[in-house]
């Protein structure tokens, strides 16, 4: 596998990372899971690698990405007949 990563000039770590990304883009917006336990899900050792990652990839914090995103969803309207 290492041969191969190397021939596309891709590395594990990079690949990790990639999906880690990923992840905690789906979790922090899809869950109201607290941010240890993300991290734990992610395979970080502790949840301040985790934030000095995400920082790294997004700008902010796990946090304030989730509120931001979660604000600029839009809103639904309500449905005619729910009470």
């Amino acid at each position: 596998m290492q041969r191969r990563l190397t021939e596309e000039g891709i590395t594990f770590q990079r690949l990790l990372d990639e999906a880690r990304r990923e992840l905690a883009r789906h979790y922090l917006l899809h869950s109201s899971r607290e941010l240890n336990k993300t991290a734990y899900l992610l395979g970080y050792e502790d949840a301040n690698s985790f934030f000095r990652a995400f920082h790294h990839w997004e700008g902010t914090s796990p946090g304030q990405w989730r509120l931001l995103q979660k604000n600029l969803q839009p809103t639904r309207p309500a449905q005619l007949g729910a009470a």
